[in-house]
Formats: structure tokens, C-alpha cells, sequence
């Protein structure tokens, strides 16, 4: 399949909310849909019940990443605390809770843009790198104050989140 055409059908399906299909391709290979079903809240139990590949080797991104772009709290939730419960066909240990996608986002990144602080604070409490910088040398502190939430950012804030770091901006 081709890589751009890939890329357009999963984020349709993701942007569209289209649960429908994510059965469908499900029966069809169980092990396409993983990782980017983590966007739908109600694919939990097919993560809890299922072997499953962390990455997507087109996009190579992996469930945290998909789960937090989503905003799927549970998803995350799930694959923090229980995963090495769950079984997964590759040779990872753990979830690379400070990985990049092909725009240099984090998990977290997404989880502040987004103003998810359930999804932060599982992320910080894992290890995720508060301080990490993005393509422009911003912080999550940085999107915190952009995105004009001061619960947020004062979380952040408690949890170290360095305000002279998030402020220099290349």
C-alpha cells in the first residue's frame, strides 16, 4: 500500500471517528489497526484482549503517541500502568514515553495542546520529559500559555516545568 495513500485513509478514519471501520479492518487483520486504534476510546478492550505491535512501521509512531493525539485518556491509562500485562508482538520492554513523531511531537506535546490533564499527568508521573524542546526550541510550558490555560500551565509549573527554557523560542 502506498505510504501517502495509508496515511490519509487511517487519519480519515481517526478524524471521522469512524468506529465502523476500525471493526471492519479488524476482522479483516487484527494487526493493522495497531497502533492508531488507540484514538477511539472504544477499542480498550481489543488492546486488553489482543497481541498488537507498538509501532506502525509506516508512520513509526507508536500507541501513546496515536492515544494522546486523540485524547484517549483510557487508551493511555491502559498502556502506562498495564504494559507489560499486555502482550505485544514486538521486542520493546516499555513504551518510549519521550518519542517523536515525523513533526518532532511528543506525546505530551499533544496531551497539553490539547489541554488533556489526565493524559499529563500520566505521562509525568512515567517519566515523560517536561522540559523536552521542540522544533523551534518551545516547551510544553510554551503551548500551555498559548493555548490559554492556566490550569494547565500551573500544573506544569508545579511539576518543574522550566519557565525560562519555555520562553526562549529560536
Amino acid at each position: 500500500m502506498h505510504d501517502e495513500k495509508y496515511r490519509s485513509i487511517y487519519e480519515d478514519i481517526i478524524t471521522y471517528q469512524n468506529l465502523n471501520a476500525v471493526f471492519i479492518l479488524f476482522k479483516r487483520n487484527k494487526k493493522i489497526i495497531f497502533p492508531w486504534a488507540a484514538a477511539f476510546p472504544q477499542t480498550i478492550d481489543i488492546f486488553k484482549n489482543n497481541t498488537f505491535s507498538n509501532k506502525d512501521n509506516r508512520t513509526n509512531c507508536g500507541i501513546i503517541l496515536f492515544a494522546s493525539k486523540a485524547q484517549n485518556s483510557d487508551i493511555c491509562r491502559l498502556l502506562l500502568e498495564s504494559y507489560n500485562q499486555i502482550i505485544v508482538d514486538n521486542n520493546e520492554k516499555d513504551i518510549n514515553i519521550n518519542e517523536k513523531d515525523k513533526y518532532g511531537n511528543t506525546a505530551l506535546y499533544y496531551a497539553t495542546k490539547n489541554n488533556n490533564k489526565e493524559t499529563i499527568e500520566f505521562l509525568l508521573s512515567h517519566g515523560a520529559d517536561i522540559n523536552e524542546k521542540y522544533k523551534l526550541g518551545q516547551t510544553v510550558l510554551y503551548y500551555a500559555t498559548i493555548h490559554g490555560n492556566k490550569e494547565i500551565f500551573e500544573f506544569l509549573i508545579s511539576h518543574d516545568a522550566n519557565i525560562k527554557d519555555s520562553l526562549q523560542v529560536k
